[in-house]
């Protein structure tokens, strides 16, 4: 995951892109997953691989 052009780390899941977000100095109650800020790959905010991750 990246922001503001830095390498955040790697999301499995929405909590993890929220936390990463929120490390970053993003509010997290202010972040929508869905808004034209957040550019997704593969999906959106609701699909993830369940075989990914933890």
């Amino acid at each position: 995951m990246r922001a503001r052009g830095a390498i955040l780390g790697r999301a499995y899941n929405v909590n993890d892109v929220l936390a990463l977000l929120g490390d970053a100095g993003f509010d997290p109650d202010e972040i929508s997953l869905d808004g034209p800020l957040i550019e997704w790959r593969g999906g959106g905010a609701w699909a993830w691989d369940p075989g990914e991750g933890n």
